[in-house]
């Protein structure tokens, strides 16, 4: 018995290490082996990756869900900046922005934002869309800046009164997956996260992605008790909600 957790201990241990060589090697590969068609926008002491498109007299701008980057929006930023402004950003420790020293709840999340659209020097009506957690996001958004909006649009947005409402996550489902994300530092994300696009798995598969959406999930329920908070009622502003 003692022959045998000597070799299951040196063999774990080779594991890891490996894991962890594979890891680093492959973020330091991804890093420089996709253009970079955006801009790091400095936001207080660190910088937020953002991509700006189109031209129109109105700006669209997209928030991601919960443990997505900018991508997943490629498809409907594309064919919206044919007639529009598109500005879409990868949130602070996600895809190509870099971490936030910040908590990762709503109200940090949409500073940041704010300090983008000021840089951003936008003229003409501001449209917002969100989807999932990111739809919270934009809601506080509106109702914290709301002589900016011009319209608010929601994708499958999360609920502030969700938590209450919404039967939870399996005990065992939830802890599966997040051994996965706590174990990127070893790759083992990437041995799961789609094939279909190799930027969109590249951003995900990082130590800092994978630890920021275990920080947003962490800060999760703060974030929609700030939205609750605020009692959003949006009055005469264009609201379109797609679920």
């Amino acid at each position: 018995m003692r022959v045998f957790f000597k070799f299951f201990s040196f063999g774990l241990i080779l594991l890891l290490l490996v894991g962890f060589v594979y890891q680093s090697y492959k973020s330091y590969v991804d890093s420089s082996s996709f253009e970079k068609s955006g801009e790091m926008l400095d936001v207080g002491g660190y910088s937020l990756y953002v991509e700006d498109s189109g031209s129109g007299k109105v700006n669209v701008i997209f928030d991601s869900g919960m443990g997505d980057e900018l991508s997943v929006w490629n498809k409907v930023a594309n064919k919206v900046s044919k007639f529009s402004r598109v500005i879409t950003y990868d949130r602070a420790g996600l895809g190509w922005s870099e971490e936030s020293p910040k908590k990762r709840d709503s109200k940090a999340i949409i500073e940041e934002l704010h300090s983008i659209l000021e840089q951003k020097n936008l003229t003409g009506p501001i449209v917002l869309v969100g989807h999932s957690f990111g739809g919270v996001n934009m809601q506080l958004y509106a109702l914290t800046y709301p002589e900016d909006i011009a319209a608010l649009v929601l994708v499958d947005s999360a609920h502030e009164d969700q938590i209450n409402r919404m039967p939870r996550t399996g005990l065992f489902q939830k802890y599966v997956f997040k051994f996965g994300m706590l174990a990127a530092p070893f790759g083992l994300p990437r041995l799961y996260l789609s094939n279909t696009s190799p930027e969109e798995r590249a951003k995900k598969s990082t130590t800092k992605h994978q630890y920021t959406s275990l920080d947003e999930a962490s800060y999760f329920p703060q974030s929609l008790n700030q939205l609750d908070t605020l009692n959003p009622n949006y009055g005469g502003l264009p609201l379109v909600v797609i679920a």
